[in-house]
């Protein structure tokens, strides 16, 4: 070999080394900008949620807060006390004379992007007690639950602190099997495993990637046969209830085919299984009141962005709703009239949110509440353990 055949490796090695450190210079110029402009895609992505939930030893409680945890979270500062719950301290039990209602429900309940003295239950609590009653709202709400996973977290949670009341918070998205909650938490586990994520840039691509995933995933489990498989255990057959599947047809009649201006959960109203899974858990929230001897009052929360266009549709989804609710004789409150008078505008969290209520809503919700209730003489006594 000549000296030319030298000439050109050395040439072609340095043309290598001059791109790679070029490259390099790139990436370290944009890492640098990025951690200046504290631009963290990983943290917002996150958002605080790694200190606040944890997975749950519960098969229908995917993951649960995580007792005595606070911080930053879900747009709102978060406090869990002992018993795993967002809400200041109780003992398990009651006082003689006292009230107790225990409040379930999903982010709504719990209060995303709220005080926690924002929400419904808390100024429910300050309602009742403004009256002259002795009353304690317990606010064990979770973000991202269905309604199986809140009545199992009142069964693992709730009923020992002996409520005579429970309140269900329901709204549209109730019927969801999965919120990308889960599998953030998976998620989360494999960022701290490799210090790859301390980088920007490499935190960028990763969260995008799993944004897509996330979003494919719940697609892929909320899929009527993938949801029929695992729910199985949960389903209990509706096809028999005539009243309902002429409800069920009615709305499936005012949906369009390609599903437009309406959000994804609606067309779940006119699918057998996902119904058949809601009144599971309401029979099952039946057995335990029949059980525990507590009273069942369920407040109707309505999605906030309905159109013309699609109110009766959506008003279709309420009498599904509310046929289940009332084959098993629980109180139904609703709150559509007050939401309307105040305008559902006024109510909006975000402007393209049309789930969460914003603190004034929660105030209507609490104000219609506290005009239903009725607390007996016996106050504080739960009526069949005391």
């Amino acid at each position: 070999m000549g000296p030319g055949h030298y000439s050109k490796r050395i040439r072609s090695f340095s043309n290598v080394l001059l791109a790679f450190s070029s490259i390099l210079g790139v990436y370290l110029t944009l890492e640098l900008a990025l951690r200046l402009v504290g631009f963290e895609p990983l943290a917002d992505f996150m958002d605080g949620r790694e200190l606040i939930i944890r997975p749950s030893a519960i098969d229908e409680r995917p993951y649960e807060l995580n007792p005595n945890a606070e911080g930053n979270a879900w747009g709102t500062y978060v406090k869990v006390n002992s018993h795993g719950f967002r809400d200041r301290e109780f003992h398990v039990e009651k006082e003689r004379g006292v009230y107790r209602v225990i409040a379930l429900g999903d982010s709504i309940t719990f209060g995303k992007s709220l005080a926690v003295e924002e929400t419904f239950p808390k100024q429910l609590e300050v309602l009742v007690s403004e009256k002259g009653h002795q009353v304690e709202v317990l606010n064990v709400g979770h973000g991202g639950y269905n309604t199986l996973q809140e009545v199992a977290t009142l069964e693992h949670v709730g009923i020992k602190f002996k409520p005579n009341l429970v309140i269900l918070g329901y709204c549209v998205n109730d019927l969801w099997d999965i919120s990308p909650t889960a599998e953030y938490i998976k998620k989360v586990e494999t960022y701290r495993s490799s210090p790859i994520y301390r980088s920007r840039l490499a935190q960028l691509i990763r969260v995008k990637l799993d944004r897509i995933q996330m979003a494919l995933h719940n697609t892929r489990v909320n899929n009527e046969p993938t949801f029929l498989q695992n729910n199985k255990p949960y389903i209990v057959d509706v096809t028999r209830d005539p009243a309902l599947q002429s409800l069920m047809a009615n709305l499936a009649q005012l949906l369009p085919a390609d599903g437009r201006g309406f959000n994804r959960y609606v067309p779940m109203y006119t699918s057998p299984p996902y119904i058949g899974r809601l009144r599971y858990a309401l029979e099952r929230l039946k057995g335990l009141e029949r059980e525990h001897g507590f009273d069942v009052m369920v407040v109707l929360i309505p999605f906030l962005l309905e159109t013309a266009e699609t109110r009766e549709a959506y008003h279709a989804v309420y009498k599904i709703v509310e046929h289940e609710l009332s084959r098993l004789e629980f109180q139904v409150v609703t709150v559509y009239s007050r939401f309307e008078s105040v305008g559902f505008k006024n109510l909006l969290m975000k402007e393209e949110d049309g789930i969460h209520p914003n603190a004034l809503g929660h105030r209507v919700i609490a104000t219609r509440l506290t005009e239903e209730f009725a607390i007996p003489s016996y106050a504080g006594s739960n009526r069949r353990s005391e």
